[in-house]
């Protein structure tokens, strides 16, 4: 071994470990100091219940995994503030699945296009805690940047075989932490980007880094980090793995981080997964497409998305609901919110608006003029003008339906707001047949008719229908700012209608808002 192991201690046990009987298996790993296991025990003391839960079902099915990495933060991670990530054998992805299942998790993947073959993402959600629970999975062990993760090394048998159950979850020892910290840092350092987050974000990124190698500086016996690198990743040289952790230093500059990151790529060149100069591009890509497309990176379901609406009257808290669940959502899916009874107008939609109020105003102007004119159709006809406004409505609407269900189709949360319903009349929906007598209609009424039925036709039940009821003078004692009668009949609507063939979750909004909010979390985790 080099001079730097001769003056390190622990050199009885190193002089051991070469012994012909101990010479094919991984060194004996020193004993963890009682700072590890202090800090350990914290992060599990304040474990929240699903994470509890997990971690008996994976310990009680016998399941091979652990938590491989940034187990400096353990404490977070079980707490439900930040990622857990787990290594799990892949020979127990299926049983690891299951168990997730069992417990409420989905799997969802990225919104861009990548490759991630040996990596999944399950997500749960603890009521008790009202916190989502990120299971960032690796069943390879894959390093490098963050957008492409272009090397694989195969030590995952090596490195589950060291692991060692400090409380709640399984850690490998910190030796092998600290080796494995070292190579995906390093190999995760991309310079331009490097210097972007210096000058937007100062040197926090540098120095969270820094703090996490003296954290495992503190924790390993060096001789044994330099003992198990021949076998992790042979070919790698003490003095060379010795200046990767150097370039990982707070003063380190940028130069000195880039050789290093150069000359790792070129010693790990047989473990990358596609060529530099191909990852290179495809790194820049991805970064691109995503920051200056601005895409939506939020996490797509793995079994497809789901297309919900929210439908109550006036005073049910409709509104407020579905800000609310977009927030809640919106932390980690990608989401969006649609209103129907908003809808984006075409252009034809506001061609059409524009010439109602200039027949309108024609109309005013000669009256002024020549006394009422009398009217070209009967009473009850409200004009072949509106007649027409409302088909483009009846369009805009549907339009807003197609974009809602292709976002859903692509494992994206689309949540309605005033979804139209063959039992709900008052508030949006077709209005030529409410408006003229059929019997009566002339062939162009007709036509509009049939057009607009057919737009309204085509918005078919959604994914999850959840009906906010509220009692309609509960309704009207809310909503003061408009009139008594226009919201009670609405709110009545609703309150009187039978449910039951819907296949609709009803929901009480006479409740608290945090009770409506808990019980809607509830009925959508559920269900989707």
């Amino acid at each position: 071994m080099s001079e730097t192991i001769k003056q390190l201690p622990s050199q009885s046990r190193l002089t051991a470990a070469k012994s012909g009987k101990e010479r094919s298996t991984i060194l004996p790993f020193p004993q963890a100091t009682s700072t590890f296991g202090e800090a350990s025990n914290n992060g599990h003391k304040t474990a929240i219940p699903l994470i509890k839960d997990l971690c008996e079902a994976l310990q009680r099915e016998g399941i091979s995994y652990c938590h491989w990495k940034s187990n400096w933060r353990l404490g977070r991670s079980l707490n439900g503030d930040s990622d857990l990530d787990l290594l799990v054998s892949g020979a127990d992805a299926q049983r690891f699945a299951i168990a997730a299942f069992g417990l409420g998790f989905i799997q969802a993947a990225p919104a861009r296009n990548e490759e991630t073959t040996g990596i999944a993402h399950f997500y749960g959600w603890d009521s008790e805690a009202e916190k989502f629970v990120h299971l960032h999975v690796y069943y390879r062990l894959l390093l490098g940047h963050e957008l492409t993760t272009n090397y694989h090394l195969p030590i995952e048998k090596l490195l589950l075989q060291s692991v060692r159950r400090v409380g709640l979850i399984p850690v490998p020892q910190p030796e092998f932490e600290l080796i494995v910290f070292v190579l995906r840092k390093v190999l995760g350092f991309w310079t331009s980007e490097a210097i972007m987050r210096w000058l937007l974000a100062g040197p926090s990124e540098f120095e969270k880094m820094a703090r996490e190698l003296n954290y495992l500086e503190a924790h390993t016996d060096r001789a044994t980090v330099h003992q198990l690198l021949g076998q992790l990743v042979p070919g790698l040289t003490v003095s060379f793995f010795e200046r990767c952790l150097e370039s990982l230093r707070f003063e380190s500059s940028v130069w000195k981080r880039t050789i290093a990151r150069l000359q790792l790529e070129k010693a790990l060149a047989g473990h990358r997964r596609r060529h530099a100069r191909a990852d290179g591009i495809l790194k820049l890509w991805r970064l691109l497409n995503d920051r200056l497309r601005e895409r939506a990176l939020g996490r797509r379901f793995a079994n497809g998305g789901v297309l919900m609406a929210l439908v109550g009257g006036d005073g049910a808290g409709k509104t407020t609901a579905v800000n609310s669940l977009r927030r809640w959502l919106d932390q980690d899916f990608a989401v969006r919110a649609f209103h129907f009874g908003k809808p984006r107008r075409s252009p034809l939609t506001l061609a059409v608006i524009i010439a109602l109020r200039a027949w309108g105003l024609i109309r005013s102007t000669l009256n002024g003029f020549l006394g009422r004119l009398a009217s070209e159709y009967s009473p009850d006809h409200p004009g072949y003008l509106h007649l027409v406004r409302w088909v483009c409505a009846a369009r805009d609407r549907h339009r807003v339906y197609l974009k809602a269900r292709r976002f859903a189709n692509r494992g994206g949360i689309a949540i309605c707001d005033r979804y139209l319903l063959p039992k709900i009349f008052l508030m949006d929906g077709p209005n030529i047949a409410q408006s003229l007598d059929c019997r009566e209609l002339t062939w162009f009424s007709k036509a509009l008719l049939k057009a607009e039925n057919k737009y309204y036709g085509q918005i078919m039940q959604p994914d999850l229908l959840l009906i906010l009821r509220v009692d309609p003078e509960i309704a009207v004692r809310r909503k003061t700012d408009e009139n008594e009668h226009h919201v009670r009949t609405r709110s009545q609507e609703i309150w009187q209608t039978d449910w039951s063939d819907a296949r609709a979750c009803l929901v009480d909004a006479g409740q608290t808002p945090a009770k409506v909010l808990a019980e809607l979390r509830a009925l959508i985790w559920q269900q989707i």
